[in-house]
């Protein structure tokens, strides 16, 4: 397992610089290594998956990355308190591979189901939730839900306008269309 953890991280480490197939190579040592010694419900199993699918959603292999995101969401959605904050990254990223493949009415059940936990669980003008609002914002633009799409924009403002100025001003210019 440690070995597992050591990969993983070289994997981390050459997925922020870009060099994902480097990336994807540790991923899968760790991969390997976890299914052969981990129990198949456990969360570092869980996160090796997590990462394999970041890696194949950044080089828009989005089927593969769909593939590994559903494994975690199968372990997480099993250990994981249901208002577990990992739950709702794992909910938010899925939605965002489908918004990827431009599937955006896929994208906004996972969105909105991240954003039911997050809701629960973070403060009301958390960036992190300002975010998320901004994305729901921006998927019902997609499917020209204009009605949802001004309400999520408008929840995003609270904590943008609290944590980043910019932002929030390109929402208020959403807003204005």
């Amino acid at each position: 397992p440690r070995l597992a953890t050591t990969y993983n991280n070289l994997g981390t480490t050459y997925s922020r610089k870009g060099e994902y197939d480097n990336a994807l190579e540790f991923y899968k040592k760790a991969l390997e290594i976890d299914e052969k010694v981990l129990d198949p419900l456990h969360r570092d199993l869980a996160t090796t998956y997590y990462n394999i699918g970041g890696v194949y959603n950044r080089k828009g292999q989005y089927d593969e990355a769909l593939k590994c995101f559903n494994k975690t969401l199968e372990i997480d959605e099993k250990v994981l308190d249901q208002m577990h904050p990992d739950l709702a990254t794992t909910y938010r990223d899925i939605g965002g591979v489908y918004a990827n493949k431009d599937q955006f009415d896929n994208a906004l059940v996972y969105f909105n189901k991240a954003k039911d936990i997050q809701e629960k669980i973070l403060p009301s003008d958390s960036l992190d939730l300002a975010s998320l609002y901004f994305i729901l914002g921006s998927s019902y633009m997609q499917t020209q839900d204009f009605g949802n799409a001004l309400i999520y924009f408008e929840k995003s403002l609270v904590g943008l306008e609290k944590h980043d100025k910019a932002s929030a001003e390109q929402v208020k210019s959403y807003i204005d269309l």
